[in-house]
């Protein structure tokens, strides 16, 4: 797989486990997290995890908290404290 490739498959692995989390919930706090998130497109794509990734989305349930593997579990914890309380199961 190349690295377009390689990027896309991130993408999609980031952008389920941000909605799965409950991380993007509330807009404005996103939009506060700018950096922080160009820094997680960075992280996820040096992450190593791909397949322990796949699993954790597979099996976990709307509103779980991260994974403590995942390289961005940090920024999604904070974008999740700034969710509306019934965004997050746990």
């Amino acid at each position: 797989m190349g690295l377009f490739g390689r990027f896309i498959r991130h993408m999609d692995l980031m952008s389920e486990m941000f909605r799965r989390t409950g991380a993007f919930t509330e807009p404005m706090a996103a939009a506060n997290e700018e950096m922080s998130i160009k820094n997680a497109v960075f992280a996820c794509q040096s992450c190593r995890q791909d397949a322990a990734c796949r699993n954790w989305l597979d099996e976990s349930k709307q509103g779980s908290a991260p994974p403590a593997f995942c390289a961005n579990a940090a920024l999604i914890q904070r974008l999740r404290s700034a969710a509306a309380p019934e965004a997050l199961a746990s």
